[in-house]
């Protein structure tokens, strides 16, 4: 089901109510997750995609985290590398030496296709917010 409310808090209210009418069974427990903005949405699914790429290239997938406050990957307890967004700007930062230098991730097709993607995603955001800005009106991305 989908629903959309004016604001987190009437949400909440309503995923409560949910909660309390609804049967306890596990696979009927209400839940939900609130939209973000695409300079923190975009970010993390390319963290995402990049923690499966490299899952699918032997890594555990307990080893690697993903912080949402701070948008780092860690590989076991070493930082590896910080995506963010900023005014239809996307960037990858490189934490660690090895990583940074890492060739065959560099070159990998899935890293070479995923970064420019994830650009394209945000700009394509960004323009239409922009876009939809009329005379007199403000915002700030």
């Amino acid at each position: 089901m989908f629903a959309k409310y004016p604001n987190k808090k009437a949400a909440e209210e309503a995923i409560e109510l949910l909660r309390r009418k609804s049967p306890t069974c596990k696979s009927n427990i209400a839940w939900c997750n609130f939209d973000r903005p695409a300079n923190v949405r975009i970010p993390l699914q390319l963290l995402f995609k990049l923690k499966k790429l490299l899952i699918g290239w032997g890594f555990q997938k307990r080893a690697i985290q993903l912080s949402e406050d701070t948008y780092v990957m860690k590989v076991g307890d070493m930082p590896v590398a910080k995506m963010t967004a900023y005014d239809g700007n996307l960037n990858l930062e490189w934490l660690n030496d090895e990583w940074e230098h890492w060739q065959e991730l560099h070159d990998s097709e899935e890293l070479q296709t995923l970064l420019p993607k994830g650009r394209e995603d945000l700009a394509s955001v960004h323009q239409r917010q922009i876009k939809g800005l009329g005379k007199g009106k403000t915002h700030a991305v």
